[in-house]
């Protein structure tokens, strides 16, 4: 292994394996203080925007200050990983899966895919130290992939890739060695179009960029834990069961650009079964978590996931 490249031939080479990896796209940017993201974020947590998700108001100077997450941090690696599906489980089904949990939890096969870059970005250069987040830590994904030139924040509040649309795990390298940073941040092309805001059954896309969570169809039947409807919600469920993709299905960039994965551990784990009430009344739980125990739907768990059902059964009886 070389160990007397220049700061770009080093960049050049750790872009390059994150590609040889599987990872749709990597970006370096220096590590800052996110001083235009910083008030965006308080004033979406003086709102209450954030709902039941508490931990979100957590670690907030960390979460704009990833020096105080990882001391000695000079850049952050942005890495992007691609997880839409060859087939669309909804087209034919009473219940709705989001794309993201037709396969295996991405937090395992993310960080393991991350650490085999890192493991490669040390063996390039012995005295860097990193440290790997999928997600799992206060750690703004979104700001930090259109600070790497990645993307930029779409109206639907995800970062959208005019290369590849949407549908990616972001995922992040916290690195004490300075590399060739991206030049800037992506320009925005969203243009005039609003069709994230329009389709949005909830309105939960209350601004461009800006999520209530308390009214999105994926915090409902995935974070929000009450046995009661809400009723920002009601009535607009969409035969959601798990999840909600119709912003991103919607963009134009998606329709356009976006691909099958070929990343083996996102294939659909779930079978058509799991859209039916009979299958979901009659799993047992001990049977649920062994179906499940890899599947980001653990998250929720048998007992919401029957939940869910009750409101979607409602609905449609009202619908009926």
């Amino acid at each position: 292994m070389e160990y007397h490249l220049t700061i770009e031939e080093t960049t050049h080479k750790i872009r390059n394996k994150a590609i040889e990896l599987g990872f749709l796209a990597c970006g370096f940017s220096q590590s800052k203080h996110l001083n235009e993201h910083e008030p965006r974020l308080i004033n979406w947590l003086k709102e209450h925007r954030h709902g039941e998700m508490s931990y979100m108001a957590n670690n907030l100077e960390k979460r704009v200050n990833p020096s105080l997450l990882e001391d000695g941090t000079k850049t952050i690696i942005s890495v992007l990983l691609n997880y839409y599906p060859s087939i669309d489980q909804e087209s034919d089904n009473k219940w709705v899966i989001s794309k993201y949990a037709y396969g295996k939890d991405y937090h395992y096969i993310m960080k393991d895919m991350l650490n085999d870059l890192l493991l490669f970005i040390q063996q390039l250069i012995p005295e860097a130290k990193g440290r790997v987040f999928v997600d799992s830590a206060p750690v703004l994904d979104r700001a930090w992939a259109v600070e790497s030139g990645l993307g930029w924040i779409g109206k639907n509040g995800n970062v959208i890739s005019k290369e590849h649309g949407s549908f990616f795990f972001i995922g992040e390298i916290l690195l004490n060695h300075t590399l060739k940073y991206d030049d800037s941040q992506s320009k925005n092309y969203c243009g005039k179009c609003t069709r994230c805001i329009d389709v949005c059954p909830t309105k939960a896309i209350y601004e461009p960029q800006k999520v209530d969570a308390r009214k999105c169809l994926s915090y409902a039947t995935i974070e929000y834990r009450s046995a009661e409807i809400p009723e920002s919600i009601k009535g607009k469920l969409n035969n959601r069961l798990y999840g909600c993709d119709i912003c991103q299905d919607i963009c134009p960039w998606n329709i356009k650009n976006a691909t099958p994965t070929k990343i083996e551990a996102f294939k659909p784990l779930i079978g058509d079964e799991c859209y039916t009430n009979d299958y979901w009344e009659n799993l047992t739980n001990g049977e649920f978590k062994r179906r499940y125990k890899s599947s980001p739907i653990m998250r929720a768990g048998l007992k919401q996931i029957r939940r869910n059902i009750n409101w979607l059964s409602d609905e449609n009886k009202i619908c009926d």
